[in-house]
């Protein structure tokens, strides 16, 4: 597939042509960027299938899907048939994370909301110390958000709803409606650091999230 960019019948995605970049591979599942005429497209389909011949691996078409974003009509009814996949609809999710062909809203966050929200009801009607929730939410939490930040930066909104989230967990609705937290929160974990130059080496800080532990 690295070939495709000596290749004179091939052209790049615009927003991909600077860096040449026509594939994404993890694990065994690859994702091909093309610009969306019938001749690129065709010859980047060649390559794909010389490779797996001479690999021996096959495509599921079943499980593959072609997604475009302002490519004529009548282009995409003669490369539909031409690459035998059918067509999806963006917003598609990849690696766990919605992938789609203009800016991520507020919205699209709901998967990742959902998932931290699921993990809080389930550990809720365990019995935990507060050691043990703080924990988890360093652990798990904050390991789903990095993941999630190490692809786009999260909306204020999202981080918000995350911080309540995990404060109500830590210290319990009932905790929180009767006595006073025994630490302020922000003491004892927050998310969201803003993404700013470090006063120390002047460089773009590359935590997106800080546990403080003094309890």
């Amino acid at each position: 597939m690295s070939s495709l960019k000596d290749d004179a019948n091939f052209k790049f995605h615009p927003n991909c042509a600077g860096i040449q970049l026509s594939h994404l591979a993890f694990a065994n599942d690859i994702m091909l960027l093309s610009r969306g005429d019938i001749p690129y497209v065709s010859t980047m389909f060649a390559k794909l299938q010389h490779f797996c011949r001479i690999s021996g691996l096959s495509i599921s078409s079943d499980k593959s899907a072609i997604y475009s974003a302002s490519i004529r009509p009548h282009e995409l009814s003669h490369i539909q048939p031409l690459i035998g996949f059918s067509l999806g609809d963006f917003p598609f999710r990849y690696l766990g994370v919605p992938l789609l062909s203009s800016r991520l809203n507020v919205c699209h966050f709901a998967p990742l909301l959902s998932k931290i929200t699921g993990l809080i009801q389930g550990w809720s009607r365990k019995s935990l110390s507060y050691a043990g929730k703080l924990e988890l939410i360093r652990a798990v939490i904050q390991g789903i958000m990095n993941f999630w930040m190490g692809i786009f930066p999260l909306p204020q909104f999202v981080l918000d709803r995350i911080n309540a989230s995990c404060r109500n967990f830590l210290w319990g609705k009932a905790d929180i409606g009767k006595n006073k937290p025994l630490v302020a929160w922000c003491e004892t974990h927050y998310f969201g650091i803003p993404m700013v130059p470090n006063d120390d080496n002047n460089s773009i800080g590359n935590n997106a999230s800080k546990s403080i532990l003094d309890l």
